[in-house]
């Protein structure tokens, strides 16, 4: 069974790593990886391809902080569609639960929990294949982009207490200390950020222009010179809050700035609806993720957005002729 993330993960990969002399293009033939993963923020690749490649960055680019350096090119915008949701979210644990249940789904093989210890916010990541592939670099660009995420949601300096991180000092410091400052602690037991408690407690304030920024540029894409078609950007919308239990008509409507009536005549002049989309990204998600992972039934029900398994395997024996694990069982073998 594979680990899966969203090809997201690797944005601004190219220019980082071009701007240390080394050819991104290679890099990823390497590890047998497509070019376009590069034009496509949504294309699901093997989370342990992706930590073989950071490795294999970190050493072409003689730069053990590399994957620090990558999480500091990211942000809110690796989430894609998700991040105009977690900007209308009033505080920072409602966001926080969001990017739980994202992350659950879209990101399978990565844990985040998050804890209190007395007056600190705990976070900690944890890899199912931990014990596979070196997770050094992917645990810098993980919790970078999970510091960074919650500092633009925040929308102020926002410094973590402390860092801790399993791997040794590394050589090249340099990239971490300006990621997440001097509070850096090294050959720990977990890969983990600590925060004041309080931080749950305070409201979201994303910079309005961030947020603009954030709602143009994932219906952009990196491959689409002409942007995103309004059936694109609903199936995106749809694709990102599935699994945060918070997909409705209303809500996706809001995410591309149209009043849920008016989308709904946009759709249906263009022979489509939304209902339709609905199924259609369910039916897609559903697919990958037993074939590619192993997820349990009620697992992937829940995350599609159903809350009985039974109507989620009458709906998937519909399209498919065969029940979810009649098909996977065909499938895998």
């Amino acid at each position: 069974m594979d680990y899966l993330v969203r090809s997201g993960a690797l944005l601004g990969y190219p220019e980082l790593v071009a701007s240390l002399g080394e050819s991104p293009a290679e890099l990823i033939a390497e590890q047998g990886l497509p070019p376009a993963i590069f034009q496509n923020s949504e294309l699901y690749l093997s989370y342990l391809n992706l930590a073989r490649l950071l490795n294999s960055s970190a050493r072409r680019c003689a730069r053990d902080d590399f994957g620090a350096l990558l999480g500091a090119y990211q942000g809110l915008e690796v989430t894609g569609a998700l991040a105009s949701m977690l900007c209308l979210q009033s505080t920072m644990a409602r966001a926080l639960e969001m990017i739980q249940r994202h992350v659950d789904f879209h990101a399978r093989g990565v844990l985040i929990t998050a804890e209190k210890e007395n007056a600190e916010l705990v976070l900690s990541m944890n890899f199912a294949f931990v014990r596979q592939v070196d997770c050094d670099q992917l645990a810098q660009l993980s919790l970078g982009l999970l510091h960074r995420i919650l500092t633009q949601l925040y929308g102020d300096v926002l410094a973590p207490l402390r860092v801790e991180l399993r791997q040794a000092r590394p050589a090249s410091e340099s990239g971490c200390i300006q990621l997440f400052g001097q509070n850096i602690l090294y050959e720990q037991a977990y890969d983990r950020l600590r925060y004041p408690a309080n931080l749950l407690l305070k409201p979201v304030k994303v910079q309005l222009e961030l947020r603009e920024r954030l709602s143009r540029i994932w219906r952009l894409d990196r491959g689409e010179a002409l942007g995103l078609s309004l059936s694109q950007q609903v199936e995106r919308a749809v694709v990102a809050l599935l699994p945060t239990g918070d997909c409705n008509l209303n809500n996706v409507a809001h995410i591309v700035d149209l009043h849920p009536r008016v989308l709904q005549e946009h759709l249906k002049a263009r022979g489509q609806s939304f209902s339709q989309i609905l199924m259609s990204a369910r039916e897609q998600l559903a697919r990958e993720h037993l074939l590619r992972s192993d997820v349990s039934m009620t697992e992937l029900a829940i995350h599609l957005g159903y809350s009985e398994v039974a109507v989620f395997s009458r709906n998937f024996k519909k399209w498919t002729g065969f029940s979810p694990l009649q098909w996977r069982k065909r499938h895998q073998s």
